[in-house]
């Protein structure tokens, strides 16, 4: 449904908060499902894990930034406004 709502609202959505594991879809799966409609969203992934692995490669492949669980509300904060201000680079 998140996907849904992306499409939906490309217009109004500036940056993207995904956690890497999700009921339905990973966040590998949504990061590219996202992509695929917008090339140049601005991606912010988070995970309880490290960034080693999956999340390592989204930011390979694009993601704006990684945010490790749990973190702080200023921590989450300082990651979006980067991520906000920082030009889209699609990949």
């Amino acid at each position: 449904s998140a996907i849904e709502l992306f499409k939906t609202h490309i217009d109004e959505i500036g940056v993207v908060l995904l956690d890497m594991i999700m009921p339905a879809m990973d966040g590998a799966d949504v990061f590219h499902a996202i992509r695929s409609i917008s090339p140049d969203a601005r991606i912010v992934i988070c995970s309880g894990f490290s960034v080693e692995g999956k999340a390592g490669d989204l930011l390979q492949k694009g993601a704006c930034d990684f945010i490790q669980k749990p973190f702080s509300v200023d921590e989450l904060s300082d990651i979006i406004g980067k991520a906000l201000s920082t030009s889209p680079q699609p990949k």
